[in-house]
């Protein structure tokens, strides 16, 4: 009864194993595959916030959130629509806004709206 039993388990195990190994080959199984990966189709936007000088950035979304900070790494859902506003420090020897270096328009304005559609960073500078 034993040999009977390996005969129906080792034609079970290959047969699994080469069926893993077509289904793999095909793409249709795919190792890689985790939550949390960042595919093509992920519905979420990295935005990275940074600042050079004495300020901050408030990010407020379209559901009228509002993130602040000197260093900020957020994620949204792409198409959200974001209004960043740089700050100038309350210190009495903080700079004024300078510029932002990134991929925001207009540059030289201290608060911008943009749809994030991608991962996006940003830097506000202050001089």
């Amino acid at each position: 009864m034993m040999i009977a039993i390996k005969k129906t388990i080792i034609p079970t195990a290959v047969t699994v194993a080469l069926l893993v190994l077509v289904l793999t080959g095909c793409g249709l199984l795919q190792k890689d595959t985790f939550l949390g990966s960042t595919t093509p189709d992920d519905p979420m936007a990295k935005l990275s916030v940074s600042v050079s000088g004495n300020g901050y950035v408030e990010v407020t979304s379209s559901g009228n959130q509002t993130v602040s900070g000197n260093l900020l790494a957020l994620s949204f859902l792409k198409g959200t629509a974001l209004t960043l506003n740089a700050v100038p420090s309350p210190n009495p020897d903080a700079k004024t806004f300078s510029e932002w270096i990134g991929g925001v328009t207009p540059t030289n304005s201290h608060a911008v709206t943009l749809n994030i559609n991608a991962d996006l960073s940003v830097k506000a500078v202050f001089q």
